[in-house]
């Protein structure tokens, strides 16, 4: 039994922000949020990702639609299933 039709990935996530709302301090403090994260894609159309770390509160937006990402601070493993 091999890993065929798998793959792998990684990578290292930093966020900094020297915004007075998220530092508590003006005009130049700064937060930092760190994390890695790695991603299997494996056979049969499923996926497990795994990030350990800190995630920034706030909006995100892509392609002009918005969403609330909360906070987070931990361990997040996440399994997704493919139907097509």
């Amino acid at each position: 039994m091999g890993c065929e039709g798998a793959a792998w990935s990684a990578g290292v996530v930093l966020q900094r922000s020297t915004d007075a709302l998220e530092t508590g301090a003006f005009p130049e403090g700064a937060n930092y949020w760190t994390g890695i994260s790695a991603g299997w894609q494996m056979p049969e159309n499923h996926r497990l990702d795994l990030f350990a770390g800190q995630r920034r509160a706030g909006l995100a937006c892509t392609g002009g639609t918005c969403y609330e990402v909360l906070g987070f601070e931990g361990i997040e493993i996440r399994l997704v299933n493919q139907l097509f």
